[in-house]
C-alpha cells in the first residue's frame, strides 16, 4: 500500500524542554524488531545546519506516525542543561517506509550534540547526532537527496538518480569515489588477529561529476562524494540489491555463513560450481532434518535482515561487528553508551554475557563502532554457534 507523499512546510518542531543525561538510557528498544530506525544526513557552514532524518518503521494502519519529535542541543553526552536550537525551516515527508524530515538550524559552536526525541507507538526514543567538538571529522557543505521524493536517502538501488545540495547556495565542482562491494566482515569476538578492514587494498573509482546530480550504476557500491578533494569532508550513499535489506540472491545467502561454518565448509560454499545446490547441502549436512532445517535458515536469515536495517552504514549491517552480534546473540536486554563506547547486556545465556563495542574514527560515519575482541568470549561463542549448527538456536 502507498502511503500519498505529504509534504508541510513549517516551523512546529518543539524542543526538550530539559537536557538529557545519555549515558543513563537502555537503548535495547532501538534493536528491537518493531523499533523505529533513524539514518540521518548533515551538513554545515559556520554555525548554520541542515539535518536530513529519516525514520524507518512498520506501521499497523495506515495513520500511523510518530506522534512527538523533539530537539536539542547540549554541551556534552551527560549534560544536565540544554541550550535553544535556532529553527530556520522544517520539512516533513511521510513516506510508505515513514516519514523523513529536512531541518535547517542554527547551533552555538560550544555545544557538541543535537539530541532527537520521539514517541511512536507510546514508545520513546533518542538520537545522538554529534557536532563540533563531539565530531570524528569535520562535516561537509552539502547534502545528498533522491530525485525521487517518494524514497528514503538511504534506499537507493540500481539506476536512482541523486541530487547535491550545497547549503551554501554556491555549487562547486563535485568528485565520486566509488568502493565497489569493498568492506569485509568483522572477524569473532574471540580473534585476537588484526582487523580485515585495517589495512585492507580498496579498489576505488574516482570521477568527476557533471553538474549537481549523478545516478547509481552499481550494487553493492559505496560512493563517498566531495567537493574538495584536500579535505576529508564529504557525504556517503550505499547503494543495495532491489531486495535489500533481504538476503535473496545466492551470493548474498552464501556469504553471510562465514559466522556459523568451518573455514572449509566456507570455502567449499564460495568455489562450488553450483552454489544453489551447494547451499542446501551445506544445511542439510549440520542439520538433517529438513523441516528443522528450513526454521533454522528462516530464522537465520531474519537476524541478517534485521542487522541490514539496524547497522547499515558504509557497509550492510550484518558485516559490521554490531550486526555479527546480533546475529547469534539476537537482541541485547541493555543497551547503555557513554558517548566512546556502547555496551551490550544479554541475559539468556546461561550466565549474563557483556560486549563493549569502541567508538572508532572512521572516514565515513560519526558512528562506527568496533567490538573490543577477548580471547575470553571463545568458550561462549561456539557455544552459541553449535546451536545453530543444530538448529536449536
Amino acid at each position: 500500500m502507498k502511503i500519498p507523499l505529504l509534504t508541510i512546510c513549517t516551523l512546529l518542531v518543539s524542543f526538550l524542554s530539559h537536557a538529557v543525561d545519555l549515558s543513563n538510557i537502555n537503548y535495547a528498544d532501538h534493536y528491537k524488531n518493531s523499533s523505529v530506525k533513524m539514518n540521518y544526513q548533515i551538513a554545515q557552514v559556520d554555525s548554520i545546519y541542515t539535518l536530513l532524518l529519516s525514520f524507518g518503521y512498520t506501521r499497523i494502519s495506515a495513520s500511523d506516525s510518530i506522534t512527538s519529535f523533539e530537539l536539542l542541543a547540549q554541551e556534552k553526552f551527560t549534560s544536565s542543561s540544554d541550550f535553544p536550537v535556532e529553527l530556520l525551516s522544517e520539512t516533513t515527508r511521510k513516506l510508505t517506509q515513514g516519514e523523513q524530515k529536512e531541518i535547517k538550524l542554527k547551533v552555538d559552536t560550544d555545544q557538541n550534540y543535537l539530541v532527537v526525541k520521539l514517541v511512536y507507538h507510546s514508545r520513546t526514543y533518542f538520537f545522538d547526532i554529534p557536532i563540533n567538538q563531539s565530531l570524528s571529522f569535520p562535516l561537509a557543505d552539502f547534502i545528498i537527496k533522491p530525485a525521487d521524493t517518494t524514497k528514503m536517502f538511504h534506499d537507493l538501488t540500481l539506476g536512482d538518480t541523486l541530487v547535491l545540495h550545497p547549503i551554501s547556495g554556491q555549487s562547486a565542482p563535485f568528485y565520486s569515489y566509488e568502493y565497489p562491494n569493498a568492506f569485509k566482515n568483522g572477524l569473532p569476538p574471540m580473534a585476537m588477529q588484526p582487523d580485515p578492514n585495517g589495512n585492507q587494498e580498496l579498489e576505488i573509482i574516482k570521477s568527476s561529476l557533471i553538474g549537481n546530480e549523478f545516478s547509481i550504476h552499481a550494487e553493492n557500491s559505496l560512493y563517498f562524494i566531495q567537493n574538495d578533494t584536500s579535505t576529508s569532508q564529504g557525504q556517503i550513499c550505499l547503494s543495495h540489491t532491489a531486495t535489500f535489506p533481504k538476503a535473496t540472491q545466492i551470493e548474498e545467502l552464501i556469504t553471510p555463513l562465514i559466522f556459523i561454518s568451518t573455514q572449509e565448509e566456507y570455502e567449499k560454499l564460495l568455489l562450488a560450481t553450483e552454489p544453489r545446490e551447494a547451499f542446501e547441502d551445506f544445511w542439510l549436512k549440520i542439520i538433517p532434518s529438513k523441516k528443522m532445517a528450513a526454521s533454522t535458515i528462516k530464522n537465520y536469515y531474519k537476524r541478517i535482515k534485521e542487522a541490514n536495517e539496524l547497522f547499515t552504514s558504509y557497509k550492510s549491517g550484518w558485516k559490521t561487528d554490531q550486526g555479527m552480534i546480533y546475529i547469534i546473540y539476537g537482541t541485547p536486554d541493555k543497551v547503555s553508551r557513554n558517548g566512546n563506547e556502547e555496551i551490550w547486556e544479554f541475559k539468556a545465556y546461561e550466565g549474563d554475557i557483556k560486549f563493549t563495542f569502541a567508538k572508532q574514527i572512521n572516514l565515513f560515519t560519526q558512528h562506527h563502532y568496533t567490538l573490543v575482541r577477548d580471547s575470553v568470549y571463545a568458550e561462549i561463542w561456539y557455544r552459541e554457534i553449535k546451536k545453530w549448527r543444530k538448529g536449536i538456536s
